[in-house]
């Protein structure tokens, strides 16, 4: 514990609290397999990524907290699920439970459509920016490009550039059409 306290007092310039939030997360996880190291990746990850972590409570920080320690367990990065988290709570809204609960959903998502989970959380961020046209149905439809992508066998950019050309006039009927073979109705 002194090691891995050491360690995030030396990545973060952090002790006190989140030292203890680190020991806890550890604590409450471990039958998941998270370990001190773990925990210490978790927090570093998102004190380091989330703006609004140090002013979050305590069990705003805990769900986010033991929702990346368990999606890092599971292959998807502590680094990217934090990435996710900030987008989350600054560009789309959400509060700390209702971004752990996306990512967590977003997790289940990617295993039962069949796709890679920690291509799906890299998808998401990397497509942040043109979801959150969508408002409060971003991630209703990322999970539609993702399965789309899928099924078409293009990748999820090669939509999504698809259907960026809807707002040039001279190649939107074009691109609506290439967009309605791929997804298989008119859309």
């Amino acid at each position: 514990q002194d090691n891995a306290y050491a360690a995030f007092a030396r990545m973060t310039g952090q002790t006190g609290a989140l030292r203890q939030e680190m020991l806890g997360l550890e604590r409450s996880m471990f039958q998941y397999g998270v370990s001190m190291e773990g925990a210490m990746k978790t927090q570093a990850s998102l004190f380091a990524v989330v703006t609004r972590f140090t002013s979050m409570s305590a069990t705003e920080r805990g769900a986010l907290a033991r929702t990346t320690a368990i999606l890092d367990r599971f292959g998807v990065s502590a680094d990217q699920t934090a990435r996710n988290m900030q987008i989350m709570t600054t560009q789309m809204g959400l509060g700390a439970q209702q971004s752990a609960e996306l990512s967590t959903q977003m997790f289940t998502f990617a295993q039962k459509a069949g796709i890679a989970t920690s291509k799906v959380s890299s998808d998401f961020a990397n497509l942040a920016p043109q979801l959150m046209a969508f408002g409060d149905q971003a991630s209703t439809m990322f999970m539609r490009l993702e399965m789309a992508a899928k099924q078409s066998g293009m990748a999820i950019e090669d939509i999504t550039n698809i259907a960026s050309k809807f707002n040039r006039f001279d190649t939107a009927a074009d691109a609506v059409g290439r967009l309605n073979a791929i997804l298989g109705g008119p859309y």
